[in-house]
């Protein structure tokens, strides 16, 4: 799989710009555009009218991401060959108690930042 960034161009609300993508974004986009039989053009536009700040780029990364991660089944991730989910690990990860300023007045120690399994909050 190559990384290097493959700029297009495409046409967002009747404007043309050019993004650069990874050739597996550009992949995963053609593949969203033949299921919802929409251009490239027209799910730019889209993407366009709803992000907030961030770049069109990353804006329609995260469009991808999201389109993908909303249609993924665990059916589907058995098919793909993908590990199963422990039934275990499919319960969300408690996070420890939270050290409060009380609990710790007079002790001379700072607050710490919760943490869970997976490392800091």
């Amino acid at each position: 799989m190559s990384t290097t960034l493959l700029s297009r161009n495409v046409t967002v609300d009747g404007h043309r710009t050019s993004m650069r993508l990874e050739p597996v974004m550009w992949e995963a986009l053609a593949e969203i555009c033949r299921r919802e039989r929409r251009s490239v053009h027209e799910i730019c536009t889209m993407v366009d009218t709803r992000r907030m700040t961030s770049s069109l780029t990353a804006a329609l990364r995260v469009y991808i991401l999201e389109y993908f991660r909303t249609a993924a089944t665990e059916e589907g991730h058995v098919l793909a060959g993908h590990g199963a989910v422990p039934a275990r690990a499919a319960a969300p990860v408690p996070l420890a108690p939270r050290a409060t300023h009380e609990h710790n007045a007079g002790q001379g120690e700072a607050e710490q930042p919760e943490t869970h399994a997976l490392g800091r909050v």
